[in-house]
């Protein structure tokens, strides 16, 4: 398994936002995760990705249970994130935004990021400061970011919530596909539900407890 989330709870002061939360992720494999807006589903993204701890319950990665001393070492090597709106380094270029991650682990491999940014449909744009461009052009920025590592899973928090239809559909299809092929597990908070038709399986979450969607 590449993630095992087993009786996760989360209670903040006057709210029990997560309530005996279990599920596992295999490699390759898309998850969506539904919900009404307050029940809880970034909060749950957020404890996959070692950004918020529960308050009790396990997380596993890769068959490890990551501890607190090494959970930016676990983001950058395991974690890929995406976010609805996006986090680039505005006045830096889409190269340097998508090598980022790299620098951080001090393993630059420049080829590796021009061939995603390709792969995203920007190739010609690697010298475009990343403020300049369009929200689904941003999108794709960050998808090939977050995938520049190799990333053992995506966790990505409503990723075409800010863009149109066209773009939220392109996205959506670069996203899977580009996930699959390098064998990266797909965790997707989403509103959209033909998006999350798309995943291989489907999760709803409502009042803090996570259940099978129905078909």
């Amino acid at each position: 398994m590449i993630l095992e989330a087993k009786k996760i709870d989360k209670k903040f002061p006057g709210a029990h936002v997560l309530r005996d939360v279990s599920f596992e992720i295999r490699e390759s494999e898309t998850v969506a995760i539904m919900g009404k807006s307050g029940e809880g589903k970034s909060t749950l993204l957020h404890i996959l990705g070692t950004l918020d701890t529960p308050t009790s319950g396990s997380l596993k990665i890769c068959g490890k249970e990551p501890t607190s001393s090494h959970f930016a070492k676990i983001r950058n090597e395991q974690i890929g994130f995406i976010f609805q709106f996006y986090h680039l380094l505005e006045d830096f270029t889409v190269l340097e935004n998508v090598i980022m991650p790299l620098k951080i682990r001090r393993s630059v491999d420049e080829k590796r990021a021009l061939a995603l940014i390709e792969a995203v449909g920007l190739k010609g744009k690697e010298k475009s400061l990343t403020k300049h461009l369009s929200g689904g052009e941003k999108q794709r920025v960050a998808i090939a970011r977050a995938l520049v590592t190799g990333p053992k899973i995506i966790l990505a928090d409503e990723p075409t919530g800010n863009l149109d239809e066209t773009n939220s559909q392109t996205i959506q299809k670069l996203l899977l596909s580009l996930a699959k092929g390098s064998n990266t597990a797909v965790v997707i908070v989403t509103h959209d539900e033909e998006f999350a038709k798309l995943c291989d399986r489907r999760l709803f979450l409502k009042e803090g407890q996570l259940y099978n969607a129905r078909a």
